[in-house]
């Protein structure tokens, strides 16, 4: 499965999908012009990744800040991942937020809350 990997910009977050080394992430600021067009890709990819996937999944999210829209998209992904370890996979999700940003742990527990598979809030210092 070929590799989506998505450059950073002030307004969209860099994007890594690789199947192969294992690694899933969205890092950054997201708050695209159009956040269905900017994660449309993202989706599909891994619509055809639970296809076939790897048999432990870790997708980390590392969002900086984040629009309504970018959040409904984030739940669009956490819905795929869920349906993935619903089946039997191993799946996790990592939320990681500034250790004094409330409004993203508050995101994050609000989204752990949702859905029935492992998801860690992780704090980090600056």
């Amino acid at each position: 499965m070929k590799t989506l990997v998505i450059a950073e910009t002030k307004q969209s977050p860099e994007v890594l999908l690789d199947a192969k080394n294992g690694a899933f992430s969205i890092t950054g600021n997201s708050y695209p012009n159009n956040s269905f067009r900017f994660y449309l890709p993202i989706l599909e990819w891994l619509d055809e990744y639970c296809l076939v996937p790897n048999d432990e999944t870790t997708f980390v999210f590392h969002i900086s800040y984040q629009n309504s829209s970018s959040l409904k998209m984030f739940n669009e992904i956490i819905k795929k991942l869920e349906r993935l370890h619903l089946a039997g996979k191993k799946v996790n999700v990592q939320w990681k937020y500034q250790e004094d940003d409330e409004d993203l742990y508050q995101v994050g527990s609000e989204i752990q809350a949702m859905y029935k598979l492992p998801f860690e809030l992780k704090s980090f210092k600056d």
